[in-house]
């Protein structure tokens, strides 16, 4: 596809998901971001972007890591802290203990199965990141540590499942005290 073309869809798909953001409830309980990822995978299975582009590559080399600083350039840090109180603990004892899980885990399940050998660490930690930051943090530890385009599938799709089920669990766990 003309490049030209991706990148004024990209353009398009971001400001529409920050618009419904702004504009709808469901927007802004999902958020721009993932307002903009719902809306292009609708259009890509549609046909109407193409699933892969060097375009895809840029905005991800270049563009998100410039977002990230000039949002918290935006953000008042000591009011961050102070109106998070414990919060802000709780997520770093929750991210301290997916970094010790992770590392008790790994030797335990070395994911040898993936098709490129020695992908077993790269996918744990940026396992290990989705859970700690979220999507967005794993597609980056992914793209740093060069993991192959077929382990980070397999990946995304057995942590999905085991994410539902976890999810489910809770849910029975919360419906049985109640």
């Amino acid at each position: 596809a003309d490049m030209n073309y991706v990148m004024t869809s990209v353009m398009l798909l971001s400001s529409f998901g920050i618009r419904l953001e702004q504009k709808t409830m469901i927007g802004k309980a999902l958020s721009a971001p993932l307002a903009t990822m719902a809306l292009a995978l609708i259009v890509a299975n549609l046909g109407i972007i193409p699933f892969s582009s060097p375009i895809y590559g840029i905005v991800n080399r270049y563009l998100v890591p410039l977002a990230v600083p000039m949002l918290l350039f935006d953000s008042d840090l000591k009011r961050v802290v102070s109106d998070t109180g414990s919060l802000l603990k709780c997520f770093f004892v929750g991210a301290m203990a997916t970094i010790v899980g992770t590392l008790i885990t790994y030797p335990l399940i070395p994911l040898s199965s993936l098709s490129v050998p020695g992908e077993g660490w790269k996918v744990a930690s940026a396992l290990a990141a989705r859970h700690i930051g979220g999507a967005i943090n794993f597609v980056a530890v992914a793209d740093t540590l060069g993991i192959s385009g077929s382990s980070v599938s397999a990946a995304i799709a057995a942590d999905n499942v085991v994410v539902a089920l976890y999810f489910a669990f809770l849910f029975y766990l919360a419906k049985e005290h109640s």
